[in-house]
């Protein structure tokens, strides 16, 4: 089978409690961590929408196993 490129959309809110003066770097960093632990709890429920990737299809030569794009 050949390999192909997709797109994969998720879209998801989270709600943080912090501490009004709270910069907005840490304020980030919660919700980047409250977020990947939704995404592995109920990612599949987030997604919006799967399609090909047009504008950059799979290379062998730059894309490994089909998973992780190589930038080196």
């Amino acid at each position: 089978m050949a390999k192909i490129a997709k797109l994969v959309s998720i879209v998801m809110t989270t709600r943080v409690i912090v501490e009004d003066n709270t910069p907005e770097d840490e304020l980030i960093e919660k919700a980047i961590i409250r977020l990947s632990e939704r995404i592995c709890e109920e990612g599949r429920e987030n997604i919006e929408s799967i399609k090909d990737d047009l504008e950059c299809p799979y290379n062998p030569e730059f894309d490994l196993d089909g998973n992780i794009y190589n930038l080196s």
